[in-house]
């Protein structure tokens, strides 16, 4: 996360529990303009044993009077109702009215996020949306 050290104001993501199942790392970054993201990450171990993403939720916001998301991914849950293959996919909000963009998309496990792809897209979207930050 060094590398994003110029766009995060604040925040952590730390390891809060691990047991036998594995780790699971929570936190939340904050950025300019009351931007900010919600990091929820169970590690464990995988079928060749080696450490493996179980669950993950990354949850970009803007705080206000009301919250309003900017985008989550996540693999919480399935879709199968829209066709979903598996419970890799992306919720999408409009970012002027900030009402979700039914259905969610889905991203597929080879696809799948990470800390430092999400925090490319975040800052890409501040920079796209910066009119509608600054008010």
């Amino acid at each position: 996360m060094r590398e994003f050290d110029y766009f995060i104001e604040r925040g952590s993501v730390e390891p809060q529990v691990t047991d036998y199942y594995g780790t699971l790392f929570e936190g939340r970054l904050l950025f300019s303009y009351g931007v900010y993201l919600d990091v929820r990450i169970k590690l464990g171990f995988g079928d060749r044993h080696q450490i493996d993403v179980w669950r993950y939720t990354f949850h970009a916001g803007i705080t206000g009077t009301d919250d309003r998301t900017i985008f989550q991914y996540d693999n919480a849950h399935a879709y199968t109702q829209e066709g979903h293959p598996d419970p890799h996919h992306k919720h999408r909000f409009d970012p002027v009215t900030g009402k979700e963009i039914t259905p969610p998309e889905w991203i597929g496990e080879a696809n799948r996020p990470t800390l430092r792809s999400v925090l490319v897209e975040l800052e890409r979207w501040c920079l796209d949306h910066r009119h509608l930050l600054e008010r």
